[in-house]
């Protein structure tokens, strides 16, 4: 009696686990096989036999109070039941309640009414396997699943009660391929009991021909406890912390799990916690190798959408967002209660605006009031109600409205267990941060960096008076907008984001400091976070000399911030000549990041300082008193002709036959450029800097200073 295909399948996952592409290595195996594996089609059918009953009642254990008389195996596969199984499909279906609690019953029914069946599903002889059958075993590369299969052969023989098979209770079995998994797990467990098999596959193995899968998987999971790692990737596990033994046993599994063909049971579960390993060495091309595969030949939901979400992970450390986002969507599609980092159905996401060290930050539409939001959501975060969780940053509405943008909502994407914490904003739009600013516009001018900074100091204080702290103020957390222009000058909005969100998150960057981890290891997100470091006070990268975070950390933040937006350059160390125009400014700046917080200024010393420092510089445009109209269009075509040629306008005042016109004329000042109306008696003294001067028949500018210091400024 040959062997039924749906009984071959169960040997094939079990002994081909190497890809044999090499004839003479086909023939090697079928040779072992002939020598070893002896076993009758009857025997293989009562292997499968008890399998089938072993899965049914691991199904009634999984979904009611496990019996202390229990097989431990039959305990092992019912764990999974609830968590993999059964809540995916309750929320696929809308099971809760009374429903679910009747389904469940009713489904134990079933699985015990289907146990009897077992000896008319699974039937064998005597005879042997053919060359060709065992031949078939190790070469099979068709992807059938033996929960299909099975149920097929249950249709056939047609149940005295046919409601064992409704519509719903099959969807179970199907779901994720629960009822062939189960199969195959104890199928699996029980031949490798038996002398023969335990022996052919011995064999094999000393020929290179066969892995077994249980070691893989097995010292995978203890080398992934030992790492604090798990199948899903998070941010952090970048941050591990390796030695020669770990990369090398990650290394060799890594090969390891490249030859075992695809179509195996455990393949995708396999590479997907071996994408998790790799990706926490840095390896993120081969972890994303890892994970596509799995995506694409994953036969269960569950490791379609783990392998999406893990994707989704990498690829915002590379910080390719738009796939990062394709990926992120792929998963909640298939799990959103298990994926979704919002609520998602309220605020469908457009975009990924960025991530960092709290969390990953999206662009989203407000569904009901058709409004774009920014929802920042946590990698990790405190428990505690929303209320409580995110009380200092809605406070900070009501302090420091001016320089934040407005809080929306927040919530739980799963509140009865807070978790996947998320907060809404509003969204300003034409904002851009600091450091995309840098990149678009580079750096900004003195009375812009002035501007922005009396801004950022004026919000610190509001906060501070509150006893709210930032604690992570950089660059990329403040929004940077122009709200008008005045010829080249321009008035800058600032709104500081992340405000009391310091205590909701503890950031990457803590774990950088803790585990002091060398920024080449890191991918691209890791490196960014990396770089925060620079604008973080000594006390809060571990030196405990300087005491707890203070206000004077913030101070800390706010010098190495404003000198990063003034000069595009590092804060790490303050270089005097990329401030030499302001000597004042960088003076300040410098007592800003002293490493003792007591020998920084306080934030109120600061926009004292500021404010006195603008007031120097010469005053924008439309601090000026504003002209009459007449004036006004006078100054439009100075200006202009100025623009074009400075001293060939100088020399057209000077020579002008039309007396009368020297009092309204304007003219522009070669020293501080300031455009001014000539007084009634010709003379041209700048009302902005007070320089008094004239111009020589040769359109030459005279200075009417005595001081010859003062003629050098020409």
């Amino acid at each position: 009696m040959s062997l039924p295909t749906f009984m071959q399948k169960g040997l094939s996952a079990l002994l081909k686990v190497v890809k044999l592409t090499d004839p003479s290595t086909i023939s090697q195996a079928v040779t072992t096989l002939e020598q070893h594996f002896t076993l009758t089609t009857d025997e293989i059918a009562q292997a499968y036999q008890q399998s089938y009953e072993s899965a049914l009642k691991a199904l009634v254990v999984g979904l009611s109070q496990a019996s202390v008389f229990d097989a431990k195996v039959i305990k092992e596969f019912a764990e999974q039941i609830i968590p993999n199984y059964l809540q995916p499909f309750a929320a696929q279906q809308g099971l809760q309640g009374s429903a679910l609690q009747q389904f469940c019953t009713d489904t134990i029914a079933n699985c015990q009414a289907l146990i009897p069946h077992k000896a008319l599903l699974f039937q064998g002889d005597q005879t042997q396997l053919s060359e060709t059958e065992l031949a078939a075993l190790i070469t099979d590369t068709d992807s059938l699943s033996i929960t299909e299969l099975v149920l097929e052969q249950l249709r056939r023989l047609k149940p005295t009660r046919p409601y064992l098979l409704d519509d719903q209770f099959v969807a179970f079995l199907r779901h994720n391929d629960l009822l062939g998994t189960a199969i195959l797990f104890f199928l699996h467990e029980q031949l490798r009991q038996e002398p023969r098999v335990e022996t052919t596959l011995a064999a094999l193995q000393r020929q290179g021909l066969w892995q077994d899968v249980r070691d893989i998987k097995d010292s995978l999971k203890q080398l992934m406890t030992r790492l604090d790692l798990s199948e899903q990737i998070k941010p952090s596990d970048e941050l591990t912390h390796h030695n020669r033994d770990s990369l090398k046993a990650i290394t060799e599994t890594a090969l390891k799990l490249k030859q075992l063909p695809t179509n195996n049971p455990q393949y995708s579960q396999l590479v997907i916690m071996g994408g998790s390993a790799l990706s926490s060495t840095g390896a993120l091309p081969e972890a994303e190798n890892f994970f596509t595969q799995a995506q694409y030949i994953a036969r269960t939901d569950n490791d379609r959408g783990l392998a999406a979400f893990n994707l989704f992970q990498l690829r915002v450390r590379s910080r390719d967002f738009e796939p990062a986002l394709t990926a992120l969507q792929e998963a909640i599609k298939i799990n959103p209660h298990r994926y979704a980092l919002h609520d998602i159905d309220k605020y469908p996401i457009e975009r990924i605006l960025g991530a960092g060290g709290m969390g990953c930050v999206f662009l989203c539409q407000h569904k009901l009031r058709k409004q774009r939001v920014v929802v920042k959501c946590f990698w990790e975060h405190s428990k505690g109600t929303a209320e409580q969780v995110f009380k200092e940053a809605f406070a900070m509405s009501d302090i420091a409205s001016e320089y934040v943008p407005a809080p929306l909502d927040y919530g739980y994407v799963d509140a009865a267990k807070q978790e996947r914490a998320f907060f809404v904003t509003q969204y300003i739009d034409g904002a851009i941060d600091g450091e995309t600013w840098l990149k678009q516009h580079g750096k900004l001018d003195l009375e812009e960096g002035l501007q922005v900074g009396l801004q950022i100091a004026k919000g610190l204080q509001a906060a501070h008076a509150a006893g709210i702290l930032h604690l992570d103020l950089k660059p990329a957390n403040i929004l940077l907008k122009k709200t008008s222009e005045v010829s080249n000058l321009s008035d800058i909005s600032v709104k500081i984001i992340d405000f009391g969100l310091s205590q909701v998150a503890s950031p990457l960057q803590q774990q950088l400091v803790s585990q002091q981890t060398h920024k080449t290891q890191l991918s691209l997100l890791g490196q960014a976070v990396f770089g925060t470091l620079d604008y973080a006070a000594p006390e809060q990268q571990g030196f405990k000399q300087y005491g707890e975070p203070s206000a004077k950390s913030d101070v800390f933040a706010f010098g190495a911030t404003l000198y990063r937006l003034l000069t595009n350059e590092s804060p790490r160390k303050l270089n005097p000549k990329r401030l030499a125009n302001a000597p004042e400014l960088f003076e300040l700046l410098c007592d800003c990041v002293e490493e003792a917080p007591a020998h920084r200024p306080s934030i109120a010393e600061i926009i004292n300082k500021l404010q006195a420092l603008q007031k120097q510089i010469k005053p924008s445009q439309r601090e000026k008193e504003q002209p009459d109209e007449e004036l006004e269009k006078l100054l439009e075509i100075a200006r202009k002709k100025y623009e074009q040629n400075p001293l060939s306008y100088l020399s057209y005042l000077h020579h002008s036959d039309d007396e009368t016109s020297k009092d309204n004329i304007p003219v522009a000042c070669p020293y501080c450029d300031t455009v001014f109306a000539v007084t009634q008696d010709g003379g041209t003294k700048c009302p902005n800097c007070h320089w008094d001067f004239e111009i020589d028949d040769d359109g030459d500018v005279i200075s009417l200073y005595e001081d010859e210091n003062d003629d050098k400024r020409l």
